[in-house]
Order: structure tokens, then C-alpha cells, then sequence
């Protein structure tokens, strides 16, 4: 699909040979805003949408050498988030073999960031191939880290003696959101979130938001929310991604609840994340976990790798054992978690 059209007339001709050719792949975000964001920064641009599906598979090889045949000043990638995209490098090195003289991620905030030759052969070359030999210890180090978490991650016999009561004074709740994916989207984890910060605002508590992506419906609602989202490191493969950024998380948390000590901690439970659990114990704070289902499941069944479940269920093991209580929406999700083990005076049952 072509963005800009172009005639036959002389004048025009030199145009399209002097303007600027960019090649644009809407990796999500949708085509109508990219072909905006597009249009908004490189007015001048001779634009051509190539679909995403083309790169995926064996013909993408083919491709390449069709590709390699047409001018391509730009190679712009758009996303929702420049920050949650993988596999950044393999994608800049695409199109660079594709002929492209600069490649340029896109997201839907405006966020831009660009990548020359130099850039992607000697400083991300080596980065990723040595992000790649890190994942296998980051791996070990993450499951060390989880064995030595959950033998102190049981939650206190005698309770927190010092802690506020509701009974007595509004409650500082830290909400925590580390789930590995983009927030932006107006989806149904937003309107969850807003609907369980509204109910503690009636009940007269403090509600405040550490969130590693931003949640526009929670600032709609003027929800006080502190945004952390993930660097660049780790992002080649989805596994070592969220198992770095569990620990980058747990830091940022950890800062935060020094920084303004809450009563209590309130954590969606996410994969690859035991945050909550390890800062509510180095503080010795209570830790509310909601829990929507096991991501074992949901691992086993839509990631590329069924092993990968395995760490999940390392992971998701600590949370279980670490919560003081678990939130949970419905009997079916309290039943399962007797399975695994979660006394029932710890499960809350909470409707939506």
C-alpha cells in the first residue's frame, strides 16, 4: 500500500527521485495511526507498507533479495511501545540487508529510535551476541534466586504487629503491576486496575500505582501512578527479557517502598515475577497478590517452548507460597489454588 501517490509529469518524476523512499512495517499500533505518525514526521516521504506477515517464515530469505532491488532511505518499524519490542536487533539487521540506509523504530507516543550500520554492526552486533550467551546463567541465576526466595518467602506466624489497621487509619496501598507486556492498550487489565483502585479510594485508603508500562485509563481516573518501564537489555529472546526484568522490577520496588514506606503491597500476580514477594519480606510489609490464573497453563500452551513452563512454574511457585492472602475472582480459581497447596483461610474471594 502505497501512503504517497505519485503522476507522470516530468517536475514530478524528479520529485520522486530526489523525496525521501520509506518502507514501512506496522508491527502493531494499527495502520491507520502509523500511516499519521508517518505522514506527521516525513510529510515528503514516497511511503510503501510492506505486511508483517511477509517477514515471518522461509520466503522472508526471497524476500530480502526483491527488497534489495528497490531504493530505501528509511526502513521504519512501528510499534505500540519502542520499549517492549523484542528482538529489536535481528529486525534492524533485516533491514539493513534489505538495503535500507537507516532503520527507525516507531511507537504510538512518538518515540523514535534509530539505527545507522555503524550502530547495528558495532555496538548491537556485540551486545546481542553477548546478551545470547548470558541468557543460560541469567536462567540459573533466576531459578537460584527464586529456591533461595521461596525457603524465606513464607509470610510471618505472628503477623505484622506494627502495622496500621484499616480499622484505624486510611491505608498507603502500593499497587504493583510488573505483568510482562504493553499497558497501553485499553483492554480489559486496565479496567480491572481502575475498578479495584476506585474501590479502596471509597473505602477512604491511599492507593498508589509502580507500573513497568503506562496505564492511560489509570491517569484518567487521576490514580497516582509511577511508570517504570524496561531497557533495551535482554530484549532479543522473550524468556531472558522477563526473567532480567524481574530483577530491574524488583529494584525499582524496592527503591519505592524505601523511599515512601506503604501499609500494605498489592500485586497482580504476573509471570517470570516475584517482586512483590521479595520486597514485602526484606520489609517486612503484608503482601495482597491477585491472582486471574496460572500462567503454567497459558505458558505450556501459547509460548514457542513447553520447557519454559517449568521456569514459570518456579516463579509462580514463590508468589503462592509468599502472599499473606490471595485475591482471586471466582470459586474455580480458589479451588485450584487448595490444589496446589494455598490454605483456604488465605484465599479471598472477591467477584467481579
Amino acid at each position: 500500500m502505497a501512503l504517497v501517490h505519485t503522476t507522470n509529469t516530468n517536475d514530478e518524476r524528479v520529485a520522486a527521485d530526489t523525496a525521501l523512499s520509506l518502507r514501512l512495517v506496522v508491527l502493531s499500533g494499527g495502520v491507520e495511526h502509523a500511516a499519521r505518525a508517518v505522514s506527521a514526521r516525513w510529510p515528503n516521504a514516497l511511503v510503501d507498507t510492506l505486511d508483517k506477515e511477509r517477514l515471518r517464515g522461509p520466503d522472508r530469505w526471497k524476500l530480502l533479495g526483491e527488497l534489495r532491488r528497490q531504493r530505501c532511505d528509511l526502513f521504519v518499524f512501528y510499534t505500540y511501545v519502542n520499549a517492549w519490542q523484542l528482538g529489536r536487533f535481528l529486525m534492524a539487521l533485516y533491514a539493513l540487508l534489505s538495503g535500507a540506509r537507516r532503520v527507525v523504530l516507531l511507537d504510538i507516543e512518538g518515540a523514535v529510535e534509530e539505527f545507522g550500520p555503524g550502530r547495528i554492526l558495532l555496538r548491537e552486533a556485540p551486545r546481542t551476541g553477548l546478551e545470547y550467551a548470558l541468557s543460560i546463567p541469567l536462567v540459573l541465576i533466576g531459578l537460584v534466586a527464586s529456591w533461595l526466595l521461596g525457603l524465606f518467602a513464607k509470610p510471618s506466624r505472628r503477623g505484622y504487629p506494627d502495622s496500621a489497621r484499616s480499622t484505624e487509619r486510611p491505608l498507603d496501598v502500593l499497587f504493583v503491576r510488573p505483568t510482562p507486556t504493553i499497558g497501553v492498550m485499553e483492554a480489559g487489565e486496565s479496567a480491572h486496575i481502575r475498578g479495584v483502585l476506585d474501590g479502596l479510594v471509597e473505602l477512604g485508603h491511599h492507593p498508589r500505582v509502580l507500573s513497568n508500562d503506562d496505564l492511560p485509563a489509570i491517569r484518567r481516573a487521576r490514580h497516582d501512578i509511577d511508570i517504570r518501564r524496561p531497557g533495551a537489555l535482554f530484549n532479543a529472546t522473550p524468556l531472558a527479557f522477563e526473567l532480567w526484568n524481574n530483577f530491574v522490577f524488583t529494584w525499582h520496588l524496592w527503591r519505592a517502598a524505601r523511599l515512601k514506606r506503604p501499609d500494605v503491597i498489592y500485586q497482580r500476580y504476573s509471570r517470570n515475577s516475584w517482586a512483590g514477594v521479595a520486597v514485602a519480606r526484606l520489609l517486612g510489609l503484608p503482601l495482597l497478590l491477585e491472582w486471574n490464573g496460572s500462567e503454567v497453563w497459558a505458558t505450556r500452551h501459547w509460548t514457542p517452548f513447553i520447557w519454559w513452563a517449568r521456569i514459570v512454574g518456579v516463579y509462580e511457585r514463590v508468589n503462592r507460597i509468599g502472599a499473606d492472602h490471595i485475591v482471586v475472582v471466582s470459586e474455580t480459581l480458589a479451588r485450584a489454588l487448595s490444589e496446589h497447596g494455598v490454605s483456604r483461610h488465605r484465599i479471598l474471594v472477591n467477584p467481579n
